[in-house]
């Protein structure tokens, strides 16, 4: 790095205030140069779709380059400065988080700065150090920056990008390339306003994001903004908040959308940091695509021997991988269903995901409604619905799950059990950040009544 000749704006002097159509051949070709690999990002594309027409050799340059995806990696957005029109009106600077490192040396000095304090903000409980990195191509040859002033640039509004990338990379979780974020850091009141919304929004709907992030005190100019057709961008504020309020939690809802789900083949490790991070919805149906089987067969083989049931009797909450374990794990063959009321909206979600697993499981479904509210009353109408149910089977082929629902349901199920009939209960550790349960420590305790 040190052989280079640091990048700064005197650099780009001879193009002030020359369009894109009154630059040389000559002159596009030193700009080609000396960005390297940086010319795709920040060039105009009408400039970079002109030098590919002119010289074939070119043609990497008109294509549109892929944001980085590699735990750690985020990307920054600047706006260029009105007398350089040669770049694009709004740019970004892909960068990566890596571990027992140092900055790069390479970095632009506002950036290296606001690096080191999202580092504080941040500390690892790990206490590894992390640097932050120009994410330059492997292929390519490198580029300095350090004589850059970003500050003209607005650097701070990187802060938001540069703390989701840490925290995400620390985790061992990819960034989502299609949610982007600009906001810059208040000491008072966690979130600022930023500069070039019009020009940022234009520049993520056009490389295809599907969610921004802002500050809300940028909500006028978020208002003026004409979206492109075809475009189908949200945004999102992030609002101020007064006090001591963490960096996480001031960031809470980019955070969320910027991890990107973690593939079928991920490991455990990384499916578990990524489970803890989201919301407790989002972790629900994450458990649900990507771990519901490897909990199923675990809970299946710590089952006692003698435990073989054709028929379960459970209740429908809004737990939808915890309702639908029991019928699985047990591998009966008729599962009743039981709702509390007439189904909430909530309830139907989870009965549209839960009958359709239960059906390819080879397990018959049938539900049925307890309207009493008093514990006597369900107590009745629970038998009453097993009469039906269980006709011509005997108790020791029944379970009753005591898992699902309240306690009053839970103590009419146990009560309406005949004699010799399988009692289960799953049981789990929970954990952070709101004492969910945590995957894979589900085990059955499994009992006969009355034993």
């Amino acid at each position: 790095m040190s052989q280079l000749r640091p990048l700064n704006w005197n650099f780009f002097e001879p193009y002030f205030r020359l369009s894109v159509s009154e630059l040389s051949y000559g002159q596009v070709s030193r700009l080609l140069r000396t960005l390297g690999w940086l010319a795709r990002w920040w060039l105009d594309p009408d400039l970079l779709q002109r030098v590919a027409h002119e010289q074939p050799g070119y043609q990497l340059y008109s294509q549109r380059p892929t944001l980085p995806t590699q735990p750690g990696s985020c990307w920054a957005i600047f706006v260029r400065q009105e007398q350089v029109p040669c770049l694009r009106p709004a740019f970004l600077l892909p960068l990566r988080w890596q571990a027992d490192s140092g900055n790069d040396p390479g970095l632009p000095p506002a950036l290296a700065e606001l690096a080191s304090c999202i580092r504080q903000q941040c500390r690892d409980e790990q206490q590894r150090c992390w640097g932050l990195h120009l994410a330059r191509p492997a292929s390519e040859a490198p580029v300095d920056l350090s004589g850059l002033d970003l500050a003209a640039l607005e650097a701070g509004s990187a802060w938001a990008a540069l703390t989701g990338g840490l925290l995400l990379g620390r985790d061992g979780l990819s960034p989502n390339p299609r949610v982007w974020a600009s906001v810059a850091e208040d000491a008072e009141f966690g979130i600022a306003a930023v500069a070039g919304v019009a020009e940022k929004l234009d520049l993520a709907a056009s490389w295809g994001a599907e969610r921004v992030f802002l500050p809300a005190q940028n909500q006028p100019q978020i208002s003026q903004w004409q979206a492109p057709a075809r475009s189908n961008l949200a945004i999102e504020l992030l609002a101020p908040q007064r006090g001591n309020v963490s960096t996480a939690r001031l960031l809470e809802a980019y955070l969320e959308q910027l991890g990107a789900v973690p593939s079928s083949d991920a490991s455990l490790d990384v499916m578990l940091r990524y489970y803890r991070r989201v919301n407790r919805r989002t972790a629900t149906q994450f458990v649900w695509d990507r771990l519901q089987e490897a909990i199923v067969a675990q809970c299946r083989q710590a089952l006692p021997a003698d435990c073989r049931p054709t028929h379960l009797i459970t209740v429908v909450s809004t737990e939808l991988t915890l309702v639908a374990l029991a019928p699985a794990v047990l591998q009966v063959q008729r599962c009743l269903l039981l709702c509390l009321g007439k189904p909430t909206a909530a309830i139907c979600e989870v009965l549209d995901q839960l009958e359709p697993y239960l059906t390819r499981a080879g397990i018959v479904t049938q539900r049925a409604t307890i309207e009493a509210e008093m514990f006597h009353q369900r107590r009745q109408a629970t038998r009453d619905v097993l009469t039906e149910f269980l006709n011509g089977t005997t108790p020791n082929k029944v379970a009753f799950d005591l898992t699902p629902g309240p306690k009053s349901i839970t103590l009419a199920l146990e009560s309406a059990a005949p004699p010799g009939a399988w009692l289960v209960y799953c049981r789990h550790r929970t954990g952070p950040p709101d004492n969910r349960a945590e995957p894979l420590s589900q085990r059955f305790d499994c009992w006969r009544k009355g034993e």
